[in-house]
């Protein structure tokens, strides 16, 4: 489970570190995703591990 956790910051800071290396709000990012704004910032912040989209 701990790596699991692991694996789920280093992907949420990558997320948040390309949404603002693109300008963009977290808003703007959930809007095109199709997700609610919170659900963005749990996955930015490490606290769930967003879905692998195949």
């Amino acid at each position: 489970m701990k790596r699991r956790q692991e694996i789920a910051c280093l992907l949420g800071r990558k997320i948040k570190k390309i949404r603002k290396y693109n300008g963009m709000t977290g808003k703007e990012l959930s809007v095109n995703l199709g997700i609610s704004q919170q659900q963005l910032s749990r996955y930015e912040n490490g606290i769930r591990l967003c879905p692998l989209i195949a």
